[in-house]
């Protein structure tokens, strides 16, 4: 019913796809943020993410990090211990990045997990790169 948040999806969605949408319009700072994060369907999210942190609390994705972060910050806070503490997703995700040097989906996972790492400035350029090649990314580097 928001024209603006419609206009959003539609210009990112077939870039990164309906989770990471949902996750970047709940986790950046916009106008229509605290209405996405009340929608019934991303609260359905939110649970899930929480429930899969209680059952497989080593297998952590950057992007339910994003997506807890505004909702639930207790959980968001244990989910980016567990990354840190895994050097492993560093490698994973540079390796995903030099494979796949145009999505923007491994460049929201690059921010995320740079962000995690109190690293922003580096999440920020991985967002440009992708940017550079007229990839849609949904958050503005």
């Amino acid at each position: 019913t928001d024209p603006a948040f419609d206009a959003f999806c539609a210009k990112y969605k077939r870039a990164v796809g309906t989770t990471y949408l949902m996750t970047v319009a709940a986790s950046e700072p916009s106008p229509f943020q605290q209405r996405v994060l009340q929608q019934a369907d991303v609260q359905r999210a939110v649970a899930l993410a929480r429930q899969a942190c209680s059952t497989y609390p080593e297998g952590r994705a950057t992007y339910e990090w994003a997506l807890l972060r505004n909702a639930d910050a207790g959980e968001a806070a244990r989910i980016a211990d567990v990354i840190r503490k895994t050097p492993r997703d560093a490698i994973d995700q540079s390796i995903a990045t030099l494979l796949n040097p145009t999505s923007a989906g491994e460049a929201l996972d690059a921010y995320w997990l740079a962000r995690i790492l109190g690293k922003p400035d580096e999440g920020k350029a991985a967002l440009a790169k992708v940017a550079a090649m007229d990839v849609p990314v949904p958050i503005q580097p």
